[in-house]
């Protein structure tokens, strides 16, 4: 199954992110990285 994100949904999740996890994310983000 193919996963697309528009750009609304995507914003949505980044400030999502921003407000509660936004240190985890990052710490997820340099894991893919």
């Amino acid at each position: 199954m193919k996963i697309s994100f528009d750009e609304k949904t995507k914003n949505a999740l980044l400030s999502k992110l921003e407000k509660s996890d936004k240190d985890a994310f990052r710490l997820m983000i340099k894991g893919f990285g």
